[in-house]
């Protein structure tokens, strides 16, 4: 969490605004369209040849990153955390991850909500100026264990922002698996985003991410982007 509260403190130092679609900053991934022409050099001659597949099989080319359309940005945060049983050994950085944007929140006195789930839901409000240290230290020690279910998280988001007046709300979903979602919550939770409702997706376990994106906006996968990489993102449009 130190790491990422740092970075949050450069990029408002050096911020500035950027254009929809501008590069502004090298990345690594296997996003062709976006690698550099040094690492394209590489298909030049057989000799390099493998080296370029290699590094694309493992994700490892750089590439640029451009600014994007991703999140609302100002508004309130909230921070759905996947603590069913499998997450036991990503669940430090998806806490650190979660309590950095909360940092962002609380300096830019907005409201910040963190919502744990498994089979059930666990919430932790965090208001400018009305939490406590043993706040934090209660949900950050906490972890559920258990299955997993998405719609009781996802509907909980849909409550704060109805009843504690969550504004210009972003949500960020943080998950290592796939669950499905019901025909009629998928229809009730398209309802939602069509008042502006926004959710980002993060992915840190093996598969596909298909069910994510029945409600995600945009779909961060560990493999694609290391995580310092998706806290960079997560920091950034946020900051």
């Amino acid at each position: 969490m130190g790491r990422y509260i740092k970075m949050i403190a450069d990029k408002k130092q050096n911020s500035y605004a950027y254009g929809l679609g501008q590069k502004y900053d090298i990345t690594l991934g296997k996003n062709l369209n976006l690698c550099l022409s040094s690492e394209l050099a590489l298909l030049a001659t057989p000799k390099t040849q493998p080296l370029f597949i290699k590094k694309f099989m493992g994700g490892k080319l750089k590439q640029y990153r451009r600014r994007e359309r991703e999140v609302k940005g100002q508004g309130d945060i909230i921070v759905c955390v996947d603590e069913s049983y499998s997450m036991k050994d990503t669940i430090l950085w998806a806490k650190a991850l979660a309590f950095a944007l909360l940092d962002i929140a609380t300096k830019g006195k907005r409201k910040f909500a963190l919502v744990r789930f498994s089979n059930d839901i666990d919430t932790h409000l965090f208001l400018p100026g009305e939490y406590s240290k043993q706040d934090l230290i209660t949900a950050i020690e906490s972890f559920r264990k258990g299955g997993t279910d998405f719609e009781k998280p996802l509907k909980e988001a849909c409550r704060l922002i109805g009843d504690d007046d969550f504004d210009n709300a972003d949500v960020v979903f943080i998950t290592d698996g796939e669950c499905a979602v019901s025909h009629k919550f998928a229809e009730y939770f398209k309802a939602q985003k069509a008042s502006g409702l926004t959710v980002c997706g993060i992915l840190l376990g093996d598969d596909c991410g298909g069910s994510l994106t029945q409600f995600c906006d945009k779909v961060y996968r560990l493999g694609e982007l290391g995580l310092d990489d998706i806290a960079a993102q997560m920091i950034g449009g946020r900051v």
